[in-house]
């Protein structure tokens, strides 16, 4: 349930409280668009789409594959200290059971795509079989748009060039669905990638 896009709630006439079980799912996945089906029936449509191309707008859509605002915190920023001018952790980390952690990186300024092929190369390296979801948009020096990567363990998709940005944000923002990696080993080995480019 930690990787999935959609969950399907069936038999949803069985259950005393869905709401509590909704809720239950939301910490289990706080990306996932939840879904009640009612007697086995479900729009088709409801099923598909998940991905990176809206297919009913038939074009890209970041803000709804990404769905950071499922890691939003309220007042993030207020008194939050940061360990990193370039990074931060303004979304939440939500626990998914004792090894299971999803939570979201962002960066302010624009990011060394060296320097992310490299902290990506040695995350998958020594923990590919962990790193069971990263996707994310970044903003690249040099690229006047922006870089879109999704990967699964060890296997990453070719990174998408956008023709634009979706929106006025021009931040890096990154999705991890870990097992058994924590948020600040993540930002720790990017800290010590970028100090040694």
């Amino acid at each position: 349930m930690a990787l999935a896009d959609r969950l399907l709630i069936t038999k949803s006439d069985l259950v005393e409280d869905i709401a509590a079980l909704e809720l239950r799912l939301r910490r289990l996945n706080p990306g996932a668009r939840i879904e009640n089906v009612s007697h086995g029936e479900i729009d088709p449509a409801q099923l598909f789409g998940a991905g990176l191309i809206d297919p009913e707008l038939k074009r890209i859509d970041v803000e709804r594959w990404l769905n950071e605002r499922a890691f939003a915190e309220p007042d993030a920023h207020a008194g939050h200290a940061h360990h990193d001018h370039h990074a931060h952790h303004d979304h939440d980390h939500h626990d998914h059971d004792a090894s299971i952690a999803s939570f979201m990186l962002a960066f302010d300024e624009p990011l060394d795509w060296m320097a992310v092929t490299h902290w990506l190369a040695h995350l998958r390296n020594a923990r590919g079989q962990d790193l069971l979801r990263v996707k994310g948009i970044l903003n690249l020096r040099d690229e006047p748009t922006p870089i879109v990567i999704h990967g699964v363990h060890h296997v990453f998709h070719p990174p998408v060039a956008l023709s634009g940005w979706p929106d006025s944000d021009r931040r890096s923002r990154i999705v991890f669905i870990t097992r058994g990696i924590l948020r600040a080993d993540v930002l720790e080995l990017w800290q010590a990638v970028r100090a040694a480019a």
